[in-house]
């Protein structure tokens, strides 16, 4: 993306531009802050698009009841660039990374609280719009992630990254535990909680919630999957200007906190088993992007023992 491209965007729609600033946050989108008054959010490529329409749909809906950008304006037909994008609202605040080890207990916990009220209320959303909406077809949280292993290790197995004796394994361990996902309390669920997705202000409050193609219709203990990674290795999820500040130590009640302000997220029988195929999947979709990781794949066949 060049300078030439932005500022064509943002006469297109009336807005004035400044400087332009690259962001280093997102793995998938290009972020750009315009002066200190914009936000311009790139969709790379096509297969993004169906997450540019969430976005879009949710900042929307969330608008009044929930701390989201707002949305100044957004391009859909590609007649000034050949990709989507949105631009929004720059919402004061630094990325809760920044504050964290800054804070002490009480802060932490009081912000805890205020990220699972967020969460509640998300969760408490009716679903049919979201289902109009996207043509989206409910089925049974078990079958769901039976489906999606199924077609992950379809994929593992036509690259070859894993042999005839792991994949077995693998597919034994899904096979013994899978059933574990029957009970489910499926809603709106935004999972991606690390700790760039918020805004904290001058008070210690969260301003503003971000990345919203990052909720979906789950069974609600599904965030916790990374709540527990947030715990392991909070440097995982930071951009590289805040890995120095992190102290892992500083992450160890977290989810404690979530169990006190959000109990609902821990009531299911097995969570351990769930919890381990969570995991399970999400790594197994990462070795397709890294697929040449031994440290994945130690990690992946040593957590199906």
């Amino acid at each position: 993306m060049v300078k030439q491209d932005i500022k064509n965007i943002f006469n297109f729609h009336n807005l004035n531009t400044g400087k332009i600033k690259k962001i280093n946050i997102g793995f998938t989108n290009d972020i750009y802050q315009i002066d200190e008054k914009y936000i311009l959010k790139i969709y790379k490529n096509q297969e993004n698009e169906l997450n540019f329409e969430k976005e879009y749909f949710f900042l929307k809906s969330f608008s009044t009841k929930t701390p989201v950008p707002k949305v100044v304006s957004a391009g859909f037909d590609k007649n000034i660039i050949d990709k989507k994008y949105l631009i929004l609202e720059k919402v004061k605040g630094v990325n809760l990374y920044q504050k964290w080890d800054l804070l002490d207990d009480i802060q932490r916990k009081n912000l805890i609280k205020q990220i699972t009220n967020i969460l509640k209320h998300i969760n408490s959303e009716p679903l049919s719009g979201f289902i109009k909406k996207f043509n989206f077809s409910k089925v049974s949280w078990m079958r769901e992630n039976e489906s999606d292993f199924y077609k992950i290790l379809l994929e593992i197995e036509k690259n070859k990254i894993l042999t005839f004796t792991e994949l077995r394994n693998i597919r034994e361990f899904i096979g013994k535990n899978i059933h574990f996902l029957k009970d489910e309390k499926q809603a709106l669920v935004y999972w991606d909680i690390h700790f760039d997705n918020f805004l904290i202000d001058e008070s210690n409050n969260i301003s503003a919630i971000l990345d919203f193609e990052a909720v979906d219709i789950y069974s609600i203990d599904f965030v916790l999957d990374m709540v527990y990674k947030i715990k392991e290795n909070p440097l995982k999820f930071a951009t590289e200007e805040v890995e120095e500040k992190i102290d892992i130590e500083n992450y160890q009640k977290i989810d404690l906190w979530f169990k006190e302000f959000y109990p609902e997220l821990f009531d299911f029988d097995n969570l351990d088993k769930r919890l381990k195929l969570y995991a399970l999947k999400y790594d197994l979709n990462l070795l397709l992007k890294f697929p040449k990781s031994v440290e994945l794949k130690e990690k992946i066949l040593k957590n199906i023992i």
